[in-house]
């Protein structure tokens, strides 16, 4: 699945991003999941990937026919890697999102090392920093 949240400002799309992967994972860990064992069937795990920045919204397919929306970016692109690099019921998110954070939120995150990991921050040259989401408290 991927998320697009729009405007009103950086600080506020990324604290709803955020804000809904915590609720995603909660949902699954403490509900669903709960529901599921009850009835004897296996429990679902998540891999969440986050990051924040630009994106195109583009309507893909003619009038006449099926037509959707699609996201196109840089910023689509790195989440769906950092998706890729999360563990079984992990949040990831990229430093494009951390910073963005209010305080609050950025006290619920701890940077991690990735192996295989060579992505770069295009402003600083240096690796583009990941970050651990934790989502267990109540905050």
């Amino acid at each position: 699945m991927i998320a697009y949240f729009p405007e009103p400002n950086l600080i506020q799309m990324s604290d709803n991003a955020v804000d809904c992967a915590i609720c995603m994972a909660r949902m699954i860990l403490t509900g669903i999941n709960l529901i599921l064992k009850q009835r004897g069937l296996p429990e679902l795990s998540f891999r969440i990937g986050l990051d924040s920045g630009e994106a195109i919204v583009a309507t893909i397919g003619a009038d006449s026919v099926k037509v959707h929306k699609d996201l196109i970016s840089e910023t689509i692109n790195i989440s769906a890697k950092i998706q890729a690099k999360a563990g079984n019921n992990q949040i990831l998110i990229g430093e494009s999102t951390a910073e963005a954070l209010h305080t609050s939120r950025r006290k619920r995150i701890k940077k991690v090392e990735l192996t295989d990991w060579d992505y770069k921050n295009k402003a600083t040259g240096q690796t583009y920093q990941i970050y651990s989401l934790d989502c267990s408290s109540s905050e």
